[in-house]
């Protein structure tokens, strides 16, 4: 989709990248010579085919922690835009599923497709912050940043799917290697 003139003021040029993927519910990364943008929460890599899904169970898993309260939980994101046609402010409304208070984005957008992506992008993002789980398990090769993490037998509220954000691994001397796996909720 194209968008339309946009500033670049006292950002680098990656840091204005990494705003305007944040501001469409995407991250980007540079790679390989390429800028990649990838959508949060989809469980895809770079090239648009699904990443392998990382499995975790409790036996096995060297450790673990999760809460899905208090975070914020919204019912509403509400977005406005400026209608050239009558010279008014007009408002958009995306649902995130959830029970809550309006989440108001503050800047109204150019237009009414602008509003309803900005609404729809921030209550995605509303929604993978209503719970955060790490898991601590062997390093594997395999797992990447970005798949989904199926995690059982832990309890209520940790089982079932979540969004890997970041997999930071150690190396030890012996040969070993530990990973952690933070994650976010899905998208709703």
């Amino acid at each position: 989709r194209m968008l339309p003139w946009l500033a670049r003021w006292e950002a680098s040029p990656i840091d204005f990248a990494t705003r305007l993927a944040a501001e469409h519910g995407a991250a980007v990364k540079p790679a390989g010579g390429r800028l990649s943008v990838i959508q949060r929460g989809s469980g895809r890599g770079a090239s648009g085919e699904a990443l392998p899904v990382i499995r975790v169970t409790r036996i096995g898993s060297l450790g673990w922690q999760g809460e899905g309260e208090p975070r914020p939980r919204f019912s509403d994101v509400v977005a406005s835009y400026h209608d050239p046609k009558d010279g008014q402010r007009k408002t958009v409304k995306h649902s995130t599923g959830k029970q809550g208070p309006v989440h108001t984005i503050i800047h109204p957008r150019a237009s009414e497709d602008e509003a309803k992506e900005a609404a729809a992008s921030k209550a995605r993002d509303l929604t993978m912050q209503t719970g955060s789980a790490s898991f601590t398990m062997a390093y594997d090769p395999a797992h990447s940043a970005g798949a989904f993490v199926e995690a059982s037998g832990f309890r209520d509220g940790l089982d079932g799917r979540w969004v890997s954000e970041t997999i930071e691994t150690t190396f030890d001397k012996d040969g070993g290697a530990i990973s952690v796996i933070s994650c976010k909720a899905p998208p709703a």
